[in-house]
């Protein structure tokens, strides 16, 4: 049966305009059972009936011509026809010839033909056989990609043969000679020992149980890169590049361009596919080993539930050093069975089993023994899972998972201690920080105002250090007889927390010195300091005076002031003699006193002072500012 289908190639004949055709060449086998004499060839149709019993050697060139059928062909005897001069003969291009194939399989052949005039067919020979096929394409285009599946029986031999193919077109030109070596291998079981090879395709049949599962292909491919697919029944279920189809699957790529994108590979590691078997109990595993770079590969393959792929073994360390924030794990890598470890560390995540495609995890080395890991950037009161991991060529192990919550986050614990030492305008009090409640205490004191419910935005507080433990606090710049309220506090990452509100009053304070600023009913006022009080504002009566120039702020009002018992002073007074009501000039008092009120807050001077009219003594009550 012959199938076309169009595509578009480049070649060396430009100058024509051209287009592809596909060419199915189906070759099948035909066998009976032998019925009483030797068996015959047809030459009309070329169906032979060939003993199924017996095995045919793939040198046995004639033997080989007889069992291979090419439907559609006539069988001709004799010699294949001469090549034509290469420029007017149809060229043979991008073919694989050297392959190797399984007793049983499909040796699949793709090729591209290119013709300056219409293709009309091809001629198809077993090396050294004396007869061959003669297929019409039925062609009428110029070029053509020609993909031929030959199944092979099963009882041919270990070997090798030569298939030669030439190409002809519509003016009898015929190509010149392509020889594909073909090498005859038998199938074999799963889990035998390694299967090897050099460049070229070599397709391998390997026999499955009826039992389905996940196989595993365990492969060295060296540093030449190579190409490793695996087929069952004609569809592509695994290997080390992207899918392709069977009858896509061409010659292999020259080392120099065979890239990892494309599926070539140079390295040792492993790979799992899913085998089942109502697609049919025979597995065949294509290796393109690349050309013309030396290449060399082999590789084992397992049998369904024989699938552990040598990735590392490892353990998980418990969890320790659990804070709100972070912890401490770490692992075990036992095995790396086989193949470096290249990445190690743990992983960790709010969802069970966690993977190394999450962000959440440690790189602590490389190699196997044991590691340790630090956890960061944790929630508070969140429960975590763990699992160490490491990763090999092959793929990441994991260790057992286990799980842990990080502590609870809170502001921190703190009592205000009890107010003592109160004065009229200082106290002490303090606290005790208990718990930072998992976040560090950056800060802590006493904080006191006139109104209930104090907070560090007021400026009245102290700083007294910072973790957790007790402190002691002096509360200074009162009022005295005033009600303050206070409490303790302390500052973590999470905020601010305060103890109980204590309140008390101050004392009162008699203030019994001198010194200070006094004001009389005039508003005259003087401000006192040591022996001696000046003045700071005058009376409209004292304007008077001043403007005439006798006195002025800043000058003396009281000298000479001497303490002569608690509340008694003596001093020396200052005045203005005055007529009809205008100041006349100033005067100093003989001495007189200075008496306190008890509480403090008043003075009375008493002065004798001689004017031009005669003595006249001067009484004036000064209130204290």
């Amino acid at each position: 049966m012959v199938c076309t289908g169009v595509s578009s190639l480049q070649n060396v004949y430009m100058k024509y305009l051209y287009s592809l055709i596909t060419i199915v060449l189906f070759l099948s086998v035909i066998t009976a059972c032998k019925k009483g004499g030797a068996d015959e060839p047809t030459p009309d149709t070329g169906i032979v009936t060939p003993d199924p019993n017996r095995e045919i050697s793939p040198t046995d060139a004639n033997a080989l011509a007889q069992v291979f059928t090419l439907n559609g062909a006539t069988v001709i005897t004799g010699a294949i026809p001469t090549s034509s001069p290469a420029a007017e003969a149809p060229a043979v291009l991008n073919l694989d010839k050297d392959v190797a194939y399984s007793a049983g399989s499909k040796l699949v052949m793709l090729t591209d033909v290119r013709a300056l005039n219409n293709i009309k067919g091809v001629y198809v020979q077993v090396k050294g056989s004396n007869q061959y096929w003669d297929l019409p394409l039925n062609a009428s285009i110029k070029n053509a990609t020609v993909y031929i599946p030959l199944n092979l029986p099963k009882n041919i031999g270990e070997g090798t043969f030569i298939l030669i193919l030439k190409f002809y077109d519509i003016n009898g030109k015929v190509s010149s000679t392509t020889e594909i070596k073909v090498t005859v291998t038998k199938p074999v079981s799963c889990g035998v020992t390694k299967v090897s090879g050099g460049q070229g395709l070599t397709s391998n049949l390997f026999k499955v149980p009826e039992t389905g599962g996940q196989i595993k292909v365990a492969y060295q491919t060296f540093n030449v890169k190579d190409k490793i697919d695996i087929f069952q029944n004609g569809t592509w279920i695994g290997g080390t590049g992207p899918s392709i189809e069977r009858s896509k699957l061409r010659k292999a790529l020259d080392c120099s361009v065979a890239t990892e994108a494309l599926g070539y590979v140079g390295k040792k590691s492993e790979f799992l596919f899913t085998y089942n078997p109502t697609l049919g109990t025979e597995i065949e595993v294509v290796v393109s080993g690349c050309e013309d770079g030396g290449t060399k590969w082999e590789y084992t393959f397992s049998c369904p539930g024989d699938n552990k792929l040598s990735i590392p073994e490892l353990t998980t360390t418990a969890i320790s050093g659990i804070e709100s924030n972070k912890a401490a794990s770490g692992g075990t890598v036992t095995k790396d069975n086989g193949y470096d470890v290249t990445q190690r560390g743990v992983v960790w995540g709010t969802s069970p089993a966690p993977t190394i495609a999450l962000t959440t995890k440690t790189t602590n080395g490389t190699s196997t023994g044991t590691f340790t890991s630090s956890l960061a950037n944790l929630l508070p009161n969140t429960k975590y899972y763990v699992r160490a991991y490491a990763t090999n060529i092959v793929g990441t192990g994991y260790g057992n998972e286990i799980s842990f919550t990080t502590q609870t986050l809170a502001v921190p614990t703190v009592t205000t201690t009890a107010i003592s030492n109160i004065t009229g305008n200082s106290a002490q009090s303090g606290g005790n920080v208990t718990s930072g409640n998992n976040s560090t205490v950056t800060a802590r004191g006493v904080v006191w105002s006139t109104s209930p419910s104090p907070t560090v935005a007021l400026g009245t507080k102290t700083t007294n250090g910072t973790g957790t433990g007790t402190f002691t606090s002096g509360i200074s710049g009162l009022l005295s007889n005033t009600k303050y309220y206070v409490r303790a506090y302390a500052t973590n990452g999470v905020g601010t927390a305060y103890g109980s509100e204590v309140s008390f009053t101050t004392s009162v304070v008699i203030n019994l010195s001198l010194d200070g600023v006094w004001a009389n009913d005039g508003g005259t006022k003087v401000s006192i300091s040591g022996n001696t009080g000046i003045f700071t504002a005058f009376s409209p009566s004292w304007q008077q005076a001043a403007a005439k120039g006798f006195v002025s702020i800043g000058g003396i009002k009281f000298k000479n002031i001497v303490k002569k018992s608690t509340y008694v002073w003596e001093c020396v007074e200052q005045n203005i003699e005055s007529q009809l009501g205008v100041p006349i000039k100033a005067i100093w008092s003989e001495v007189g006193t200075m008496t306190m009120s008890s509480n403090g807050k008043t003075i009375t001077v008493v002065t004798l002072n001689k004017l031009s009219t005669g003595n006249k003594t001067s009484t004036v009550e000064w209130v204290r500012q």
